[in-house]
């Protein structure tokens, strides 16, 4: 069931630009996102009194076109639309912007945990108080609810239960919203670090990551937000997998060709900060299909059928799944550190170029009986004397 309730009232103006065609329109905000980004970037590069050297060139053009995409599929293809989430017009086009700004700040955070491994706290401490605000100034900003249980869903009947006062006090349910979120992404990214740093034996990730989760979870709310610190770990992976293939190809190319060197970003370590990026990016681009998703366990089973039907959706309205969930989850993550931590301090022996015995040595010179019966140290400080001599 949708909420229905009076909202903040938006003069139509603001509606002009998502009167053009879809392509005008997404234009318009790979544009805005350019601008942005460049701009933050900037900021954040001077903050961490680092060098721009086109950092703030090549983040315009990545937010050209992860803003650009965005758009057009939330306009083509509603990315963002639930059954039970219905905004006003005006803010769900609105919306757009809101996330296009989400985008840019992130690639801002991008470019300055690349080029410089910090994040500096002006930028997720802009984006959390803008989300906030903004949050709770509409009252329909959010992407899914602060509660709602699909576990009591009757398809043709009844919808979801949302609480009541949900739909009574919508500014009170962005803010509650949005900062749920925040606390859920600051709180989870603790816990990761913690564990984290407990498995490897040294600090695993800094604060800057907290306060950037915090931003990310004000911006999509707790539920999301979870899905975001599933995904970071995997994007890392995978990431990571690619470097180290990238590395072994440059490293096999530069035999042949001398002058190819590998990459600073293949031969380095690489900062967190981006992956949890990428993950919000990749969760507010398919958020319906995450948020909808469905899996038949059985072949006769229908999505009616809550035994034999897996949702996601009807995850997050049951507190012991949750719990269950994240338990099992961050289990997962610090045996997979600790093997690494083990791995890495396991002795290696390197292959050196010790002498064959198929490899004829060359002949020892001739040494006199009483001087191969003397230490080496006596021989030498005869023949120190001798010179002297």
């Amino acid at each position: 069931m949708a909420l229905a309730h009076p909202r903040l009232a938006l003069p139509e103006l603001i509606l002009a630009p998502f009167r053009l065609p879809v392509g005008q329109t997404t234009v318009l905000f790979a544009a805005v996102g350019a601008l942005l980004t460049a701009w933050l970037t900037h900021l954040a590069l001077r903050d961490c009194r680092e060098p721009d050297r086109g950092w703030s060139l090549f983040a315009a053009l990545a937010a050209a076109a992860c803003c650009g995409l965005f758009a057009w599929c939330m306009l083509h293809f509603r990315v963002q639309d639930l059954p039970n989430v219905r905004p006003t017009e005006a803010w769900s086009y609105w919306r757009i912007g809101h996330h296009v700004f989400l985008i840019s700040l992130m690639l801002a955070v991008t470019a300055t945990d690349l080029r410089a491994y910090l994040i500096p706290d002006r930028i997720p401490w802009y984006g959390l108080v803008w989300a906030v605000l903004l949050a709770g100034l509409s009252g329909d900003l959010q992407i899914e609810h602060v509660w709602v249980d699909w576990n009591q869903e009757i398809p043709q009947i009844q919808g979801p239960f949302m609480p009541a006062w949900l739909a009574l006090h919508p500014h009170w349910h962005g803010l509650a919203w949005s900062l749920a979120g925040a606390t859920c992404g600051a709180l989870g990214t603790l816990i990761i670090r913690w564990l984290a740093s407990l498995a490897l034996g040294q600090e695993a990730m800094g604060l800057g990551d907290v306060t950037l989760m915090a931003m990310i979870g004000a911006f999509l709310g707790w539920q999301p937000t979870l899905i975001v610190l599933i995904l970071a770990p995997l994007c890392g992976l995978l990431i990571t997998a690619l470097l180290y293939f990238l590395r072994g190809l440059q490293t096999l190319v530069g035999a042949v060709i001398p002058r190819l060197k590998p990459t600073a970003a293949a031969r380095g370590f690489l900062p967190y900060g981006p992956f949890l990026c990428l993950a919000a990016y990749i969760v507010i681009l398919t958020w319906r299909w995450i948020w909808m998703f469905e899996w038949r366990l059985t072949r006769t089973a229908d999505s009616d059928d809550r035994i034999n039907t897996f949702a996601i959706r009807r995850l997050f309205g049951d507190w012991m799944a949750l719990l269950l969930i994240a338990a099992v989850t961050l289990t997962a993550l610090v045996v997979i550190l600790f093997l690494r931590r083990i791995y890495k301090n396991l002795p290696v022996q390197r292959l050196s170029a010790e002498p064959r015995d198929d490899v004829a040595k060359p002949p020892a010179a001739d040494v006199p009986a009483d001087d191969a019966a003397k230490p080496q140290a006596a021989v030498e400080s005869e023949d120190s004397t001798m010179g002297e001599n």
